[in-house]
């Protein structure tokens, strides 16, 4: 796991938000609770003011 979070660190954060919501419309399509709730802690510390399901 630590590889990816290197490369999401590397990221601008325009390309990790967009990696990020990848991710979390990835994780609800198998319906992977604690995924998603990581995610979307990690969205919500990015942009608290932006809402995650954005062209979800």
């Amino acid at each position: 796991m630590s590889l990816q979070s290197t490369e999401m660190e590397d990221l601008c954060i325009v390309d990790r938000r967009i990696c990020l919501r990848y991710a979390l419309r990835e994780a609800r399509r198998f319906r992977r609770k604690a995924l998603i709730d990581l995610i979307t802690k990690q969205l919500d510390e990015m942009l608290p003011d932006a809402p995650i399901n954005e062209d979800l």
